[in-house]
């Protein structure tokens, strides 16, 4: 899933100005700045870590709303965004990889019937079982493919130099 990015000396200044997308909004997180982009009609956010590394996020933007019955304390991937919400402080680059994993699993499970089945039902699981504050929640299957997903793509891909 690793694409080749063109190095853009000014990115703020080509993807924000040529009037086919561009910078949507950037947020602070433990560790560095998320920065999301609509470019091209991809969206991707890119994370600057405060070590000098980047990691580039496609397919999602990052925010602080939240969903209806979303607790202010947790995240979630849903309609192409991380969702973080307002309480947690302390967001931090391994808890966007674990929500970017459940992005990771919802494209796996595009074009099959029983895959999207498969998906929708432990979506459901997981968000009833993350609404109640279940102390096991991050131990729930689905949640550790999610961990072990997002580990996965970050440690192939988190370096980017920041010159993106």
């Amino acid at each position: 899933m690793q694409r080749e990015f063109q190095v853009l000396q000014n990115p703020e200044k080509v993807l924000g100005g040529d009037g086919i997308g561009g910078f949507v909004s950037s947020i602070n997180i433990v560790g560095g700045t998320i920065t999301n982009w609509n470019y091209n009609g991809d969206t991707y956010a890119v994370f600057n870590g405060s070590d000098g590394k980047c990691l580039v996020l496609d397919g999602v933007n990052v925010g602080h709303d939240t969903l209806p019955l979303q607790q202010d304390d947790t995240a979630c991937y849903f309609g192409g965004k991380i969702r973080i919400g307002g309480a947690w402080t302390n967001f931090n680059i391994q808890d966007l990889l674990h929500e970017y994993g459940h992005y990771l699993q919802a494209q796996s499970s595009v074009g099959s019937i029983t895959s999207s089945l498969s998906y929708s039902a432990n979506v459901i699981c997981s968000a009833i079982d993350m609404a109640f504050n279940d102390p096991d929640h991050m131990n729930m299957p689905f949640e550790q493919d999610a961990t072990n997903r997002g580990n996965a793509y970050g440690a192939s891909n988190y370096g980017f130099p920041k010159s993106y």
